[in-house]
């Protein structure tokens, strides 16, 4: 008798086969092969179906389902998950691709501790060459286990992404995507977050990756305003009123810290309108704290000399590669961490 699968891995797209290709593959090499992979294609007028019913008669566990018409990304996400018929569940952008035991390292997690309702792994910032950019696990403390008191505020400064998450179907299920905020994984994650405890990981597990076309390289500014702030509201009454002024200041503080990334982005692109709508935004939200406070002048004398946005860049681009190389004695640690562990 064939066991019914574990995992479903929910993989959305549109007209990116070549991407698409390398994301299914990264599920169908997971250690742990009780998995179903359902691709939802949004409607590609390209050789995208074709090339996943190909890979589909080599692999079984590979669905397809077209839609007739175009859908947004979150309906798309939404109705992959409102058809998971498995234990648990991942949701993984046609951009992106898994590391090859995170599905193992999530079920052991999640058997370690049964009252985790998700599993939140490191998921690691790279560019389209595969060169690593962040990896804010980093900034998490070693714990395997958090209740909503002590991850909510951990989630919302240092959101890893919802591609390195494994969820218990049940719950999440319950708690429908919100397709009114910007980001949706954030608010998705976070919602989970405010409600039940979880288990964590450092290790790397999944890899996402910026280019050009991504929806977070060219949203901007209305990527985190006001939309962050909505999301804050909404879970505000989730949690006892004593935790929420922590909460708040969470909350400001990565938004702060965004902006300050999108503002470097308006930067590189010369995008200068928005670099002033970001300015009054960083005003309006957060005036009293003190990156608050030297943002807005900051930009408003960024945007006005050239010369000056020439040295900022530079200096900046620098700080990126210090910090690509951090990243990278990061992951060469962990590596060097689960060898010594497997001997």
């Amino acid at each position: 008798m064939i066991e019914p699968p574990l995992i479903t891995t929910v993989i959305t797209t549109f007209e990116r086969p070549k991407l698409l290709r390398r994301a299914i593959e990264s599920a169908q090499r997971q250690t742990l092969s009780s998995l179903t992979i359902f691709v939802y294609d949004s409607a590609s007028r390209n050789e995208t179906g074709e090339m996943v019913l190909g890979m589909a008669k080599k692999d079984p566990r590979i669905k397809y389902f077209r839609h007739p018409n175009r859908v947004t990304a979150v309906q798309n996400y939404q109705f992959g998950i409102d058809r998971v018929k498995t234990p648990f569940f991942s949701l993984l952008s046609d951009d992106d691709y898994l590391l090859p035991q995170f599905y193992e390292k999530a079920l052991h997690f999640l058997n370690k501790y049964p009252s985790a309702q998700f599993f939140l792994g490191s998921t690691i910032d790279a560019d389209t060459n595969g060169k690593p950019i962040s990896a804010l696990a980093r900034n998490w403390p070693d714990r395997e286990y958090l209740l909503p008191f002590e991850g909510l505020p951990l989630a919302i400064r240092s959101y890893i992404n919802w591609t390195g998450a494994l969820y218990r179907t049940n719950p999440a299920q319950k708690l429908p995507l919100n397709p009114n905020v910007v980001p949706g994984d954030y608010d998705f994650i976070l919602r989970l977050a405010a409600q039940y405890p979880f288990a964590f990981s450092p290790h790397p597990c999944a890899v996402f990756t910026h280019h050009a076309g991504s929806f977070s390289s060219h949203c901007g500014l209305k990527l985190i305003y006001p939309s962050l702030f909505d999301i804050a509201k909404s879970i505000y009454p989730l949690r006892p009123e004593g935790e929420r002024p922590q909460i708040k200041i969470a909350f400001d503080l990565f938004f702060l810290r965004s902006a300050l990334r999108i503002g470097i982005q308006n930067l590189i692109h010369k995008d200068l309108g928005e670099l002033e709508l970001l300015s009054q935004a960083i005003r309006a939200a957060c005036p009293t704290y003190f990156l608050g406070k030297i943002l807005p002048p900051l930009f408003d004398f960024l945007r006005q000399s050239s010369f000056f946005r020439f040295l900022f860049l530079s200096a900046f681009f620098f700080y990126r590669r210090c910090k690509s190389l951090r990243v990278k004695r990061y992951l060469r640690c962990l590596q060097s961490e689960n060898s010594s562990r497997a001997a």
